[in-house]
């Protein structure tokens, strides 16, 4: 599995084709996909809080797909663990 951060989204987003891509290619039910579409949409993007950050688990096969096609659709999507947790787990092994 890999992690799939949907960090933001552009004006135009497609939100009822985004839903429908998680639904479709990761395989979520309708409740979960509306529910990550409005998490993204409704975030207050702050810095220190990222509230509206919708980390997803998604198999590693069709991760660049859905990376490109939510992309596509006006999310900002990419691969990887935030810098926050990426710092924290450093610290905690040193």
């Amino acid at each position: 599995m890999v992690t799939v951060l949907l960090i933001g989204w552009r004006y135009g987003l497609r939100k009822i084709a985004l839903t429908r891509l998680q639904q479709n290619l990761l395989h979520l039910s309708l409740k979960e996909a509306k529910e990550n579409t409005d998490k993204l949409l409704t975030a207050d993007m702050d810095v220190l809080h990222l509230s509206g950050l919708v980390r997803l688990e998604v198999p590693a096969e069709v991760a660049a797909d859905f990376i490109v096609q939510a992309n596509q659709l006006g999310a900002v999507a990419r691969e990887g663990q935030l810098l926050v947790e990426s710092s924290v787990a450093s610290s905690q092994a040193a």
